[in-house]
């Protein structure tokens, strides 16, 4: 905390004490000028505390009668939820401010505790490891966040300066449907009329896929909170293998005509918040659409991500069990039809019915094929290739080194 900063907080705490002070008493306790009373009256001011400046030869400043800060009361549990929260936010979770607002806050929060509670929450900050790696993206800004928030329940539209991992700038209005906090990032998923695009560089545009091609994050897991702002966990490292970090950019296509519930003349973009230079809220509303799931459409946009290889196979199994093995923002699923399943008839279909399986057409795109063979093992489930033949060979190498590794007597390397 800076030094003036500290003596502002001081004069807040001198003028709860009691009654009118002037400024003369003030600079003396404070040990400044009397002009910097005065800046320092005005900083409250400035953040909503009401201090009234009284006139006359005995003037000076005083709060507004019956005003004091609320005290801080938290239980054990309340205090370890907040303290928690920080730590892990600043840990694990999608940035959001400077690792210093998050020292900064949880200082303030310890400042205002009795003093046992605060030991202990000491204890355990000091002692507390995360295996996460902590994300290096940088945060956004606050206020493009709190606005885009903000625009978004009250549904107003807003103009973005974007800048593109191409560096390609383009100015454009969007009507925010909701944001969404995934691997480290925040997103932005918005609809975009069909034109109104202005800037330097290319519009933000390209190729098709719900949501967007969004850029890869690090880790993609199952859905966590879904509303107009969502969050999704990370979890396992397929996304690791399935595409780099920066190796596609949000913003780069429409939704299909039909899909999400978009107008035709409608598409939809995801925008990463840390590439937002500048936003402006608009007047005016809109309406989105109905059952939007802003959540849905990121993960669907990352996994039709446009990576080196287009992957189509068919599994024979639970939706369920499946995505335990390749999450949302990997593959899609969608079932096939019993025209297309295969061999399975009569009595295989009925035990398909009660056990809850079925075929299950499966979409991903990767920028590596080696992964997926060791993913297909882990499914235990019967399945076919449609393509690419590169992965076939992939599947039998897998399955000669298991074969060799299961009949050997003695490993190769026997320890020494």
């Amino acid at each position: 905390m800076t030094t003036s900063t500290a003596r502002v907080l001081a004069l807040l705490e001198i003028l709860q004490g009691s009654g009118r002070h002037t400024v003369p008493d003030l600079a003396a306790r404070l040990g400044v000028d009397e002009r910097t009373v005065r800046r320092y009256a005005g900083h409250l001011q400035d953040l909503g505390v009401p201090v009234e400046s009284v006139r006359g030869r005995y003037g000076g400043y005083r709060l507004l009668p019956g005003y004091r800060m609320p005290p801080l009361m938290l239980t054990d549990e309340e205090a370890l939820a907040v303290l928690l929260g920080l730590l892990s936010g600043r840990n694990t979770g999608p940035a959001t401010t400077s690792p210093a607002a998050t020292e900064s806050a949880a200082a303030k929060i310890r400042r205002v505790l009795p003093k046992p509670l605060a030991r202990r929450l000491d204890a355990l900050r000091e002692t507390t490891g995360f295996t996460t790696r902590p994300h290096p993206t940088p945060p956004p800004e606050t206020h493009t966040l709190l606005a885009l928030a903000e625009a978004a329940r009250h549904q107003h539209p807003v103009t973005l300066t974007y800048t593109d991992r191409n560096a390609h700038t383009t100015t454009r209005t969007v009507h925010p449907y909701g944001l969404v906090a995934h691997s480290g990032r925040w997103y932005l998923t918005a609809g975009v009329g069909g034109g109104g695009v202005t800037g330097g560089g290319a519009a933000a545009g390209g190729s098709s896929g719900a949501g967007g091609a969004a850029e890869a994050a690090d880790h993609v897991g199952p859905v966590g909170s879904v509303g107009s702002v969502g969050s999704v966990g990370g979890a396992g490292s397929v996304a690791d293998s399935a595409g780099s970090a920066d190796s596609a950019d949000p913003a780069d296509s429409a939704d299909p005509v039909g899909e999400s519930g978009v107008p035709a003349d409608e598409g939809i973009r995801t925008f990463r918040l840390d590439r937002i230079a500048a936003l402006t809220v608009q007047p005016g509303s809109f309406t989105v659409p109905p059952n939007f799931d802003p959540v849905t459409t990121l993960l669907d946009g990352l996994a039709r991500t446009p990576w080196a290889h287009e992957v189509s196979l068919r599994v024979h199994g639970s939706v369920e069990h499946i995505r335990k093995h390749l999450p949302a923002g990997i593959a899609t699923l969608s079932p096939v039809t019993s025209e297309g399943a295969g061999a399975r008839t009569g009595a295989g279909r009925e035990a398909d019915a009660a056990t809850g399986t079925e075929w299950v057409h499966v979409r991903l795109r990767a920028e590596r094929l080696d992964w997926i063979p060791s993913v297909l093992a882990a499914l235990d489930r019967p399945f076919v290739i449609e393509h690419p033949t590169a992965l076939r060979d992939l599947v039998r190498a897998l399955a000669h080194r298991l074969h060799e590794n299961a009949t050997a007597d003695e490993p190769p390397h026997p320890p020494m």
